[in-house]
């Protein structure tokens, strides 16, 4: 199987440890019988695993949530662009004559910069993709339109300047897929500040060994906001709503 790009403490990376050797060997023994790639997106059920799945519809629960909220949305570590671009689809098929757009946010190098405690259980680089590819995948299905690419470096000032070069971006869902503390601790309250009232901040990591940072950050930049679970459960692990403040 592929670099995990962790390395596991024996703690919730563990928990589903049994699961990986048939994993493992049903993929292989997939890629032997010859499907074609138009196989593989027509009927991708029938290729992708259950927790693969589970994913994707949790995504779309928290998506619906936000269906009557005013924004965009939004992914910080896009990687190949998976959940940004099912976003673009899901606004298509539920929203198409609304203004709504994705902004995928990533500095397409992969890793970042490491506390020594996140150098223990994260290899660098790992999740490095080459913009170029995911811009590719992007107008291929023409969804330029919709998906909007910004290369920087989410634990920089780059994030201010951002959001100066565009005060009308306000958001209804957010993903947050890179649980580096420098980039946690820039950019979300930055990107909470521009969450509208309603909207929905999803936390791939929170109370993941991966990403030793993210909840304590979480609990102390956003002090008092219930931290909820996904369900039905695994990845994204949490989320919070923007209240009001009246």
């Amino acid at each position: 199987m592929a670099n995990k790009g962790y390395r596991s403490r024996g703690y919730e990376t563990a928990k589903f440890d049994h699961l990986r050797k048939d994993f493992g060997e049903g993929i292989e023994a997939i890629k032997a019988l010859d499907y074609t790639p138009e196989d593989y997106m027509h009927f991708f059920p029938a290729f992708a695993g259950e927790m693969t799945l589970l994913k994707y519809f949790s995504l779309y629960e928290l998506y619906k949530q936000t269906l009557d909220v005013a924004g965009h949305m939004g992914e910080l570590g896009m990687f190949k662009g998976a959940a940004s671009l099912m976003f673009a689809k899901l606004t298509k098929i539920h929203e198409p004559y609304a203004p709504t757009l994705v902004h995928g946010f990533d500095w397409f190098r992969g890793g970042g910069q490491f506390t020594e405690r996140e150098k223990e259980v994260v290899s660098d680089g790992v999740y490095q993709e080459s913009e170029e590819r995911v811009r590719a995948l992007i107008e291929a299905q023409k969804l330029g339109n919709i998906v909007k690419v910004h290369n920087l470096d989410l634990a920089s000032d780059a994030v201010d300047t951002f959001f100066d070069d565009h005060p009308h971006l306000y958001f209804k869902l957010l993903l947050v897929d890179a649980g580096i503390e420098s980039v946690l601790r820039k950019s979300i309250p930055l990107f909470w500040e521009r969450m509208t009232v309603g909207g929905i901040m999803v936390f791939d990591h929170y109370s993941f060994e991966t990403a030793p940072a993210e909840a304590g950050l979480i609990n102390s930049l956003l002090p008092g906001v219930p931290v909820k679970a996904v369900r039905p459960g695994w990845m994204p692990v949490a989320y919070v709503v923007k209240g009001s403040t009246a």
